[in-house]
């Protein structure tokens, strides 16, 4: 009796190690399949600004199927070129949006509201507003990842930018705020002082907390970091601050996204 109970406990023992063994595998597997790769369409919104353009071209240079999202087609035919597939849509129009989105598996939202725009050109519908109607029209479209584009200098009420540029920086940090309160996988990158001035090869610095005054970052190096955010799960859930020094060109960013604490 006690050998066959000693048999039965080994039985469920042995059981219990395959079931977890093969749900291990089967979240692996989920996993994997949860990972943005080069069978996905990517929606880039703000395509025609200096950085989306560059975010563009760089996605497209490496293969990926990428979706250049403008207010106007024709101009951003112009500063895209012909091969660049386009959807036309409006930020702050919430009905252009669905079509925009449909079948899209990640978003890179390089949007931002000018110095001195006005009425719906203004950051609380840009960089507030915009990424609220993004995420509603995203929803049914589960999406894989979406990485957002904000500012260093957000958590900084007394900021000059917000004096001279309808409070910029707290209405991307209102944005922030939605996209960290919504149920999506996310990045969001705050880059320094954006520059496309050419010189020696800069190496990224990462930072927290947004204590740090906004040092230069070329675009350039900006977009690598984007797109290494978007492809890489060591940078899920994370909010980080970016400049660049000079020194040696990084191009592996996951070891330092690894380093950077998750928001949640």
């Amino acid at each position: 009796m006690n050998m066959m109970k000693s048999i039965w406990q080994q039985l469920a023992v042995m059981a219990m190690i395959i079931m977890v063994s093969g749900c291990s595998l089967f979240t692996g597997s989920q996993s994997d399949s949860a990972r943005v790769d080069k069978n996905n369409v990517i929606l880039v919104v703000g395509a025609t600004g200096k950085t989306g353009r560059l975010i563009v071209a760089d996605l497209q240079q490496q293969g990926f199927q990428v979706r250049a999202m403008v207010r106007d087609s024709e101009r951003g035919r112009e500063i895209l070129g012909e091969d660049v597939n386009l959807v036309q849509a409006d930020l702050t129009v919430a009905a252009t949006l669905p079509a925009a989105v449909a079948g899209v598996s990640a978003i890179i939202n390089a949007a931002g509201a000018g110095l001195k725009g006005t009425g719906k050109a203004t950051p609380e519908w840009i960089d507030y507003q915009g990424t609220l109607n993004l995420l509603a029209a995203s929803k049914p479209e589960n999406i894989k990842k979406f990485v957002l584009i904000s500012s260093m200098g957000v958590t900084q009420p007394d900021h000059f930018l917000n004096r001279i540029a309808n409070n910029v920086l707290r209405w991307k940090l209102k944005g922030e705020d939605a996209l960290r309160a919504s149920d999506v996988n996310y990045t969001i990158v705050r880059p320094g002082g954006l520059t496309d001035k050419a010189g020696p090869e800069q190496v990224v610095q990462f930072y927290q907390g947004d204590t740090k005054k906004g040092g230069p970052i070329r675009r350039e190096d900006v977009s690598r970091v984007v797109i290494a955010a978007l492809l890489m799960p060591e940078a899920d859930y994370k909010t980080f601050e970016v400049m660049a020094v000079v020194g040696p060109r990084e191009n592996d960013f996951s070891a330092r996204f690894s380093q950077l604490k998750a928001d949640k």
